[in-house]
């Protein structure tokens, strides 16, 4: 773990200020309060390089980001795709109980911020965005930054973009038929074994998705090639958008050697046979209007219904949970117990 800070309590003079705005119900003056660190959003689909990308800017003496060896760098978080279809805030006891999780994930772990303060939230403002905003702030406030960076997938991209207005927006993408073949190889490795055109279709979707954001938000956008062949003068660019100053420090990748994109090199090519079908398949979905991709990756809703709720960031939780649920956790639900997963 890189970032080393104190644990945040109920008397932190943070909650002291956010609990005067919200006791006077003045919530303009919370959002005042919160636009003190400007959040740095970065997108990308998997093995697009968003964790290299996340981890060099990380180095800036401005911004912080959740870290830790464990994770080869940055730490993501799911609460802005996976946790609305999970948990209901308006519930009083999925509210505690996601708080109660949340507060033993990995991600509030190695970022040591208490959040279990944020229980006297007013109901009309519960919402992961809110709570993710909230915690990063006083993660930021606690390393001295005015900035501070997460990444997410393209299903975190509508939520975030209407969430956080006041956010910059980094966009960085790959060359089609290396990650799909990237992402087939990975699929291989965990058991999955995923067709080469259900991964060529999710890409297509999600690559709409982006741009479709990007002209939309004005964000800036980087390739995982001009990153590979000029860093210093990508990096450079990101911090011109980004009005911060350029160092060389941010050159400095300390979790490069045991990420995901450096272990992409060492795999084998694909034959030429399989490029030329997987690039004819790319070039016909991506001539598919999006409105029939988004009908057909509807007609799978059961499936992400009823799939576990196992990201990473709740990753060791299960177990202590089924061993004494009221004694870690004792405003768990029985609903939010399931939603954590088997």
């Amino acid at each position: 773990m890189y970032w080393k800070c104190q644990r945040l309590g109920p008397e932190d003079p943070l909650l002291a200020v956010f609990d005067s705005y919200t006791s006077h119900g003045d919530h303009s003056m919370i959002q005042k309060e919160r636009r003190s660190h400007r959040p740095i959003l970065v997108f990308g689909m998997n093995r697009c390089g968003t964790k290299w990308l996340s981890n060099l800017l990380a180095n800036h003496a401005d911004i912080s980001a959740v870290q830790a060896e464990e994770y080869q760098g940055i730490v993501e978080c799911d609460i802005l795709s996976e946790v609305p279809r999970k948990f209901d805030f308006d519930s009083d006891d999925d509210y505690a109980a996601f708080l109660a999780l949340w507060n033993m994930s990995d991600f509030v772990r190695i970022s040591q911020v208490d959040v279990t303060s944020f229980a006297r939230l007013p109901k009309e403002s519960r919402t992961p965005a809110t709570l993710l905003k909230l915690t990063m702030d006083r993660f930021a406030e606690i390393n001295g930054t005015s900035h501070w960076l997460q990444k997410f997938g393209p299903d975190s991209l509508d939520s975030a973009l209407r969430d956080f207005p006041d956010a910059a927006v980094l966009f960085i993408v790959r060359n089609a038929l290396d990650v799909i073949h990237s992402t087939h190889a990975l699929s291989k490795r965990e058991g999955r074994n995923e067709s080469y055109m259900s991964i060529a279709f999710g890409f297509v979707l999600a690559e709409k998705q982006l741009r479709r954001a990007l002209r939309r938000s004005g964000g800036h956008l980087t390739t995982y090639e001009s990153l590979q062949r000029d860093v210093e003068r990508e990096i450079t660019k990101i911090c011109e958008f980004l009005r911060i100053p350029f160092s060389r420090d941010l050159l400095q990748a300390r979790f490069e050697k045991n990420s995901s994109f450096a272990k992409q090199k060492r795999q084998p090519t694909l034959p030429w046979t399989t490029r030329a079908a997987v690039g004819i398949l790319v070039g016909m979905l991506r001539m598919t209007p999006s409105l029939i991709l988004r009908t057909y990756a509807g007609l799978r809703p059961y499936a992400r219904r009823t799939a576990s709720f196992v990201p990473d960031s709740f990753r060791t939780l299960r177990h202590s949970l089924q061993q004494d649920a009221t004694e870690n956790t004792p405003a768990i639900s029985e609903h939010s117990v399931r939603a954590v997963g088997t």
